[in-house]
């Protein structure tokens, strides 16, 4: 998402600048909750906001249940 900075987002849809990333390990103190992983997904995620990325945040429990699929609907409508 930005020419200076490795890695991706989880999912992303380039031409609206929306992105998702599921935090794996939210209730599990696995996945992205490690310090050195931690400290990396804010400064992706700080990068993504000067990029002016709209970034969406959920568990792998909202994509089981369906919930972050109304957010990303109102997302990919919203104007850039």
């Amino acid at each position: 998402f930005t020419p200076t900075r490795k890695g991706s987002f989880d999912f992303a849809w380039s031409t609206q600048k929306v992105a998702l990333e599921i935090e794996g390990g939210a209730f599990t103190g696995h996945g992205h909750r490690s310090v050195g992983k931690y400290l990396r997904d804010l400064e992706k995620y700080n990068e993504a906001a000067l990029a002016r990325w709209a970034l969406l945040r959920c568990t792998v429990t909202d994509v089981e249940n369906g919930a972050v699929f109304a957010l990303l609907r109102r997302a990919l409508q919203m104007e850039t």
